[in-house]
């Protein structure tokens, strides 16, 4: 059963990676590598390691315009990184991108697959095989568009452990057929599935 799961997440995959046009292709590829370097930037900029930085982004990132995560970055790495007012999901993200700032390992301060496979690819998108797997990402491969947000998320999109697993496999399976990076099949994916369904 699990496998003709994966294989039928393989396809839907296929599908919305083929659909996407030449430039989400081209900018899904380089997407991390191009956040790896603004990263880096803001790290010297700060005066603090990669890994640190890279950890405070992937902490604060769930339910937050990427494009306002480095401006959030900055200001937790300030004087007073308690006072400042995050809008992200929960006071334990921004705790976790505090901690990161303040040097404590990454890993051991990121929870769940999702966030830690985020980071590991902020760092280091050249060597890293990891899988980004959130709401999108799993709807992609189940080939539904469902609510992610509040309490109408079906039973049936909930991203488990398992299913996490059946969706980090396929995404892997379908970077082998394209002979392409597993994290830009999900990008892709992720970026032409959001602007075809009119996602901000």
């Amino acid at each position: 059963m699990e496998r003709a799961r994966i294989a039928r997440y393989t396809r839907n995959i296929l599908r919305v990676y083929r659909d996407a046009p030449r430039r989400l292709k081209r900018d899904g590829a380089q997407w991390y590598a191009v956040e790896h370097e603004k990263l880096a930037a803001l790290a010297l900029d700060l005066g603090k390691p990669l890994e640190s930085v890279a950890g405070a982004a992937a902490a604060i990132s769930p339910g937050m315009r990427w494009d306002l995560v480095y401006y959030y970055v900055r200001e937790l790495a300030g004087n007073d990184p308690d006072a400042v007012s995050v809008p992200t999901y929960s006071r334990a993200n921004v705790d976790k991108a505090i901690r990161s700032l303040l040097g404590d390992d990454p890993l051991a301060v990121l929870g769940g697959p999702k966030v830690r496979a985020f980071y590991a690819l902020l760092v280091s998108p050249s060597t890293s095989d990891a899988v980004v797997i959130d709401g999108h990402a799993y709807n992609i491969a189940r080939a539904e568009r469902t609510a992610l947000r509040g309490d109408n998320i079906p039973a049936a999109a909930r991203v488990t452990s398992a299913r996490y697993r059946w969706a980090e496999k396929a995404y892997r399976r379908a970077a082998e057929l394209l002979n392409v990076a597993p994290h830009a099949v999900q990008t892709v994916t992720w970026l032409h599935w959001r602007e075809k369904h009119g996602v901000a």
